[in-house]
């Protein structure tokens, strides 16, 4: 037998995660432990672990099985949403580029025109306002997308 084992080492393991261990019925095992330095050690650890297991199965809240399966359903409703949605935020996405590029292409098609057709406007007042008509038309959609997305 090696010099690092007791032969009743697992008999004083057993009654401690047993929780037995203080009862009248192992008093041998606990003169046993008191006298054999490798089974006082098992009992010192033992009983802290099983004190500290009794403390936070104590303190331990299960929710009911009515509540968790509700959890569920919830999730599982919010999950098929969301993947029957994701297609629908996509479309909205690309229809806000879409129109944001559309609007600039106008913008940028027709720049030289207005300019040209009507002097007094000068590019010093079609560029403010071709500015402001151009953030306006890429803020909105893009504004819409966001407050539309549930992400």
């Amino acid at each position: 037998m090696n010099a690092h084992e007791c032969p009743r080492e697992p008999e004083v393991f057993d009654a401690i995660a047993s929780g037995a261990w203080l009862t009248d019925r192992h008093g041998v095992l606990r003169t046993h432990a008191a006298s054999c330095a490798i089974c006082a050690d098992l009992a010192t650890v033992a009983a802290t672990i099983a004190e500290a297991r009794t403390q936070s199965l104590g303190s331990v809240v299960v929710p009911s099985a009515a509540a968790t399966w509700w959890r569920a359903q919830l999730r599982i409703r919010r999950d098929a949403i969301d993947a029957v949605n994701a297609p629908i935020r996509m479309a909205q996405w690309v229809a806000a580029v879409g129109v944001a590029v559309a609007i600039v292409m106008l913008i940028l098609r027709n720049w030289a025109s207005v300019a040209a057709a009507d002097p007094a406007i000068g590019w010093g007042l079609l560029l403010p306002l071709a500015v402001a008509a151009a953030t306006i038309s890429i803020a909105t959609p893009l504004a819409l997308c966001f407050v539309m997305s549930s992400d």
